[in-house]
């Protein structure tokens, strides 16, 4: 088997005129041990501990197993869990239509997932299922219409969804010279979130979560020097508001130069992501890069 540990330490210091002066360290110290049964089968598990000088010392457990029945095809699952801690925006804000709140807790998650992966020379394709389970979630609510913003650990959250996720080498696959490179790649979410939240206070943000996401993306390399590449995402959201993006580039490589150019949200499609703050239009972007090691 293997066995991994480590330590990570970080601190988090603001000086602010809207938040205060804020100071608050993070310790965290982790340990997996992962074992092969045979060429099949392997499983693993670990462990996260974590103190926080504002949240004090948790523990944060996770367990993964794979087993491979058939020469390309192997099942997985694994499970774990998790936290997220509040910002010091979610704390301490203070403005016009938002107010922060120090009594803020964390967030604590609940994770697992199944699947099947399938993998060739040319093809890799994963398809799986999820559940996720989100205590004591932060959100923004107000009472009323003329209330500020605050937020609260609202609400319960349980969201099942699917993702489906593929990657092919075109180019390995119809047999081009390694100066030319196509590779595919394409992946669809699926998610149906269940929030238990009060229903006498009104949520910022419950109704901006995704329902559906897919995303496709073409990148190809000439002659070992021209990238041009494409990317599509169609987004929908459960407030019934979806759209489609396309992004593109192209891109020259000399020695140690690259000089591209993207064009963004090529539909210049008209969008927004949160609340009603609007995302740019069409727009351009020429570049320069230039690498080199010292």
């Amino acid at each position: 088997g293997i066995i991994g540990a480590g330590v990570e330490y970080r601190n988090d210091r603001i000086n602010s005129y809207r938040l205060g002066a804020r100071d608050r360290s993070n310790l965290g110290v982790y340990a997996e041990y992962k074992h092969y049964f045979n060429e099949k089968l392997n499983a693993g598990a670990g462990v996260y501990g974590n103190y926080n000088t504002d949240y004090d010392f948790q523990l944060f457990p996770g367990v993964d197993v794979g087993y491979r029945f058939m020469p390309k095809w192997k099942a997985f699952a694994n499970a774990t869990m998790g936290q997220r801690l509040p910002t010091y925006t979610d704390l301490y804000y203070i403005g016009p239509t938002n107010v922060g709140n120090a009594a803020l807790k964390p967030e604590h998650a609940k994770y697992a997932e199944g699947g099947l992966q399938y993998n060739t020379r040319y093809l890799w394709a994963q398809a799986s299922y999820f559940y996720r389970n989100t205590s004591d979630f932060i959100d923004w609510v107000r009472a009323s219409s003329t209330a500020p913003w605050q937020p609260q650990n609202y609400q319960q959250v349980n969201v099942q969804g699917a993702t489906l996720t593929a990657t092919y080498k075109l180019s390995e696959h119809i047999g081009l010279s390694d100066a030319h490179n196509i590779v595919l790649n394409a992946n669809y979410t699926y998610l149906s979130p269940a929030i238990d939240a009060p229903a006498n206070d009104i949520s910022k943000y419950a109704i901006e979560a995704l329902r559906h996401q897919a995303t496709a993306s073409v990148r190809t390399t000439w002659w070992g020097k021209l990238q041009v590449n494409a990317n599509m995402r169609y987004l929908y959201r459960i407030n019934a508001n979806d759209y489609t993006l396309l992004d593109a580039r192209v891109g020259y490589t000399w020695k140690q130069w690259n000089v591209y150019a993207d064009v963004n949200n090529i539909l210049d499609t008209q969008y927004k992501e949160i609340g009603t703050v609007p995302m740019p239009g069409r727009w351009f972007t020429l570049g320069v890069r230039f690498n080199t090691t010292w």
